[in-house]
């Protein structure tokens, strides 16, 4: 049954999607995701003899897969914006009406959502194992469920970086990381939603529909990621300033 149900929702997304440059360009200006990227390769290459060639092949395998990860975020979220925008588009008196196509608009719309909500934390969680190889941290980050904290932890207490203003603004921010904008998504969305062992997106119950265990307003929920998608800019600037330190 819920594959019949994906498979009417895909063939809407392709059959019926009418969608123009104007709106690609709509999305990105609201957030241009292609301007997220690190920028530390320049840096790196020029010091290149003066760092281990396996820490340099490292270094340049995170500058390559965040940035493509960074880049992949923009397709889900083009859409994600598309089918709010389809949504928001049909007056309210009439969602009663236009029924399935209100309905995909909705799941269409979530189902990019957690897409693009999960890529932003395969991102943060790659950029903390880029500053525990970069730094020399030796956390194990594959056996840590608090791997973030211990960076945090690791950046404070070691002596010798911890009086650099890079090493304190980016074990400031993440030491706030509670009540923030990526501990309220990670709690409400992708630890909810999103697991850990399928390719799910989101957890779907077995019925024709998708059913959250909170109640998920679109309004409220895309308002949640373009706060985590600003936030993940800034986040992103700090983790270059640090990298780019500790490279030159």
């Amino acid at each position: 049954m819920m594959v019949m149900f994906m498979k009417k929702i895909i063939e809407y997304d392709l059959l019926e999607k009418n969608m123009g440059i104007d709106d690609i360009e709509s999305a990105e200006s609201f957030i241009n995701i292609s301007d997220y990227k690190l920028t530390y390769w320049e840096f790196l290459y020029k010091a290149h003899t003066q760092i281990s060639n396996e820490k340099f092949h490292n270094m340049r395998y995170y500058y390559l897969n965040i940035n493509r990860l960074l880049y992949k975020i923009s397709i889900p979220f083009i859409n994600m914006f598309y089918y709010k925008k389809s949504f928001d588009s049909v007056p309210i008196e009439n969602r009663d009406f236009r029924k399935p196509e209100i309905d995909y608009f909705e799941e269409l719309y979530f189902f990019y959502f957690f897409s693009v909500i999960e890529l932003i934390f395969v991102v943060i969680n790659k950029c903390f194992v880029l500053i525990n190889e970069c730094l020399e941290l030796g956390i194990n980050n594959k056996q840590n469920s608090s791997f973030e904290t211990s960076i945090a932890n690791a950046l404070r207490n070691n002596e010798n970086i911890n009086n650099l203003s890079e090493i304190k603004d980016l074990e400031k921010y993440i030491s706030n990381y509670k009540g923030s904008i990526f501990d309220v998504c990670k709690r409400n969305y992708r630890n909810l939603y999103v697991h850990d062992f399928t390719g799910e997106i989101p957890k779907y119950k077995s019925n024709d529909s998708t059913n959250f265990e909170i109640d998920i307003k679109m309004e409220d929920s895309f308002a949640d990621c373009i706060a985590l998608l600003k936030e993940l800019d800034s986040f992103l600037k700090l983790i270059d300033k640090v990298v780019i330190k500790f490279i030159t």
